[in-house]
């Protein structure tokens, strides 16, 4: 089973809509994947899920379910201690840090700044769900 820091927008894009994202989500929900979160992950899907643009895919409770149901199925490690600057985008750095800290396997993330990042396995949401089930 892999352990993976996944990146909030991955968990956003599961929120919201079908996909690779939501696989991952899924491929926790079955215990194929555990995903490794802080509270930092968790307070920035709890943030960006909170503002209204959200409700044209789901209502307020849906969005509150899909963050309980993340905290609930997520290992929760605290906050780095430490966030050296890794990425192009410093709000990133923490994901990477989170990574090191809790020595998951991999991050998940569609961001290109992270799949720049040196000396880290970073997987797109595709390339977990294809590592998990060995086909996309």
């Amino acid at each position: 089973m892999y352990r993976v820091v996944v990146d909030p927008n991955v968990l956003i894009s599961a929120a919201i809509a079908r996909g690779n994202p939501h696989r991952v989500v899924d491929l926790a929900a079955s215990g194929l994947v555990t995903i490794v979160a802080s509270p930092l992950l968790m307070e920035e899907l709890r943030m960006v899920l909170a503002r209204d643009k959200f409700l044209r895919w789901r209502t307020r409770e849906e969005l509150d379910r899909f963050v309980a149901d993340i905290e609930q199925l997520a290992e929760l490690a605290p906050n780095p201690a430490k966030v050296p600057s890794a990425c192009r985008d410093p709000h990133d750095d923490y994901l990477v840090a989170l990574l090191h800290d809790t020595d998951a396997d991999a991050l998940c993330s569609g961001d290109q700044d992270l799949h720049d990042v040196k000396h880290i396995t970073v997987w797109t949401p595709a390339a977990l769900v294809k590592a998990v089930l060995g086909h996309p």
